[in-house]
């Protein structure tokens, strides 16, 4: 566990005070494009960093394919390129809080979170020319 946490901190990725997790949806948008829908969640060591698409290392598949529920029973887990797990829980009634109200929590093992509503912002585009929207974001505490 020290040795993944100090790895983290070596390549200047650890997930530090200031850090936050968000769980974003990523599909077309184009009205003539199938609608190709994935969910990730992704790493950013502080708001600064929340132009343009993420490194590779800081994004998390949930699901090998397709979307998920972030609100389901039991909450959502995703292990990192690097080997840190995050498990996000977010409370039934997420979807219909009021924006950037608290809705949840998360964790890394390191960490815990308060995750927040996000109002569905454009976060970044993808490779694919997917634009992925922030559903919820998670502040460690």
């Amino acid at each position: 566990m020290y040795l993944k946490a100090a790895l983290f901190m070596a390549l200047g990725i650890a997930f530090a005070a200031a850090d936050e997790i968000h769980l974003v949806n990523c599909q077309n948008t184009s009205p003539r494009l199938p609608r190709d829908e994935y969910t990730v969640m992704v790493y950013y060591a502080s708001s600064r960093d929340l132009n343009g698409p993420p490194p590779s290392n800081n994004i998390c598949f949930p699901v090998s394919s397709g979307t998920v529920q972030w609100e389901r029973s039991g909450g959502v887990s995703c292990t990192f390129p690097m080997g840190i797990t995050f498990r996000e829980t977010l409370n039934a009634n997420a979807p219909s809080a009021p924006n950037f109200s608290a809705v949840g929590s998360g964790s890394n093992g390191f960490n815990s979170y308060t995750c927040y509503k996000d109002n569905g912002h454009q976060l970044y585009v993808d490779n694919d020319a997917k634009v992925c929207f922030s559903s919820y974001y998670c502040l460690s505490n």
